[in-house]
């Protein structure tokens, strides 16, 4: 585990560290919620998406990726969210940057917190009716399992925490252990994903790649507001 600690999240630093890189955010496009790994169009597209980021050296998500109201106040909110979770655990941490799964830096995630033992925190902050859903499933909901369990991985940490944090509700506070299966299927799934990248990676750059870009090919395809299909879009 490596630890970027003076990127902050967000920041033009932090999404150009990110570009082609296999992360916790994209792992549910890889593993499904229930810990298989995932076949079909999904993982190829976001393959695809890493690719053209490797290939373009800039980011694919267009100027129109902009977040909703209860998506900035959920991050304007995330710091009361860290204190309800210190507060009721009795636990701290710090916020990072950044954390490499290893040397090869070809595959990270960035954990909202990183607890003293290590283990990652996920602290959502979400608009109030989808908070009391998750409140009241009491699970880790669908659209993060995958993920928690991915930075649990990457830090290699023995468990990992699912926060979500409304004020004036109750909180909900979820310890994930680490489960050796789920923990083989992302090893698997990011094994399978880096192996094919690697051979269309290559596959373009034989066509000539270098020539488009000096034309100015990438910049034009970087200037739509296209911000990539949601997992939702393609279940």
């Amino acid at each position: 585990m490596i630890i970027e600690e003076s990127i902050a999240q967000g920041s033009d630093e932090w999404r150009a560290l990110k570009l082609g890189v296999i992360s916790a955010s994209g792992c549910a496009r890889l593993v499904s919620p229930t810990g298989k790994v995932r076949t079909g169009d999904m993982p190829i597209t976001y393959r695809r998406e890493l690719l053209a980021e490797r290939l373009l050296g800039a980011s694919i998500v267009g100027r129109g990726a902009e977040g909703s109201y209860w998506t900035d106040r959920g991050v304007q909110t995330e710091p009361q969210a860290r204190a309800w979770f210190a507060m009721h655990t009795g636990l701290t941490g710090r916020q990072v940057g950044f954390v490499w799964r290893d040397k090869g830096r070809q595959v990270g995630c960035s954990p909202d917190w990183l607890l003293e033992d290590g283990s990652p925190a996920e602290v959502k902050a979400p608009a109030p009716w989808t908070h009391l859903g998750y409140l009241l499933d009491g699970t880790v909901p669908d659209a993060y399992i995958a993920q928690v369990h991915f930075q649990i991985w990457c830090c290699g940490a023995a468990h990992g925490w699912f926060v979500s944090f409304f004020p004036a509700l109750p909180g909900l506070c979820l310890k994930v252990e680490r489960d050796e299966k789920w923990i083989t299927a992302i090893e698997t799934a990011v094994a399978d994903c880096r192996v094919a990248m690697a051979e269309e990676y290559a596959k373009v750059e034989a066509m000539g790649v270098g020539d488009a870009r000096a034309m100015g090919v990438a910049s034009h395809a970087l200037e739509t507001n296209w911000s990539g299909p949601s997992i939702k879009d393609q279940a």
